[in-house]
């Protein structure tokens, strides 16, 4: 069996789950195809238009009340100069950010064949306040280990080629009391390593561009069950499918989910971390005599669970 490949990251100084939840915003944001191609080929849309929608969208997140404590993007969403606008929109409001940025081009001695790599990363910018005296945040990038077979072939046609990808280690982190890991799209359909995280996660979050919302759809509900946490999809809006999946019956477990719209919006949800753990620590009868949340799934690890209820590190 593969050994898993997973970076465990702790972000001391960051809260805890005060109230057991955790309230999420869902970017509904369009994602082009023109963009996409245009950042692969080192030529980014950085226009006014451009910079003042996401602006516009970060500067909702910070008014709202009850406050988010998670917003979330789809993949190859964000440009990689708005970078500093992110980390600073994260350390000032104290909201963490999730995102997929719009590759990055590489280029060393290009030549006829090939301009140079595309870069693929997911970005996690989690805020915290060191021994709670300043609004400081951390930022980590993650290189997507697959990419999707019509990624390939899209960079491919435009002489650019892929990095070593599956060298690169999914995170689990531990930030505000809960934990949580993220998927790039295309990587959640290795049901092995999706796998990896059972016990381990009170959600797990996907931020896709993904045309095949039907297939994803089946993976968002079978994760949530087979995991046992809730399931965060972000998808462009033209495609939709952006939802929050728990783990319950089909009529319930929809927390949210929604597509379309020519406005660009958050969507904001909110996810019983507690709750859920209670449950998970019951036993399968007191499981099934509870029945808000589906039973627990074959070796579910009681033990990951308590660390997750003692809120302990996990490095």
């Amino acid at each position: 069996m593969k050994e898993m490949e997973i970076t465990p990251i702790d972000i001391p100084d960051s809260g805890d789950l005060s109230n057991g939840k955790i309230r999420l915003g869902l970017s509904n944001i369009h994602v082009t195809d023109q963009n996409i191609l245009s950042s692969a080929k080192g030529q980014p849309n950085l226009s006014v238009a451009r910079y003042e929608s996401i602006r516009k969208l970060v500067e909702m997140a910070s008014q709202l009340q009850p406050k988010i404590d998670l917003l979330i993007f789809p993949e190859v969403s964000i440009p990689h100069a708005y970078l500093k606008l992110m980390q600073r929109f994260a350390r000032m409001h104290q909201i963490g950010l999730i995102f997929g940025m719009e590759h990055r081009l590489v280029s060393r001695n290009p030549t006829q064949e090939c301009v140079g790599k595309a870069l693929n990363h997911v970005v996690t910018i989690l805020p915290n306040r060191p021994n709670g005296s300043y609004n400081s945040c951390r930022t980590h990038f993650r290189l997507k280990r697959y990419y999707a077979p019509g990624e390939i072939s899209l960079l491919h046609a435009n002489r650019i080629a892929l990095p070593k990808t599956q060298s690169s280690p999914y995170h689990l982190f531990h930030w505000r009391g809960c934990y949580f890991a993220i998927f790039n799209c295309y990587e959640l359909t290795n049901s092995v390593e999706r796998a990896w995280f059972r016990s381990q996660i009170d959600f797990l979050i996907a931020v896709e561009w993904n045309i095949d919302t039907n297939y994803f759809s089946n993976i968002a509900e079978s994760a949530a069950r087979d995991l046992h946490c809730y399931f965060i999809q972000v998808n462009a809006t033209q495609y939709g499918d952006s939802r929050i999946v728990s783990p319950q019956k089909t009529a319930e477990m929809n927390i949210l989910r929604t597509k379309g719209g020519l406005n660009e919006t958050l969507l904001i949800g909110e996810i019983d971390i507690a709750g859920l753990r209670n449950f998970q620590n019951l036993s399968l009868a007191g499981q099934k005599e509870n029945g808000k949340y589906k039973m627990t799934p074959p070796e579910f690890c009681y033990a990951s669970l308590e660390k997750r209820i003692l809120n302990a590190n996990i490095e």
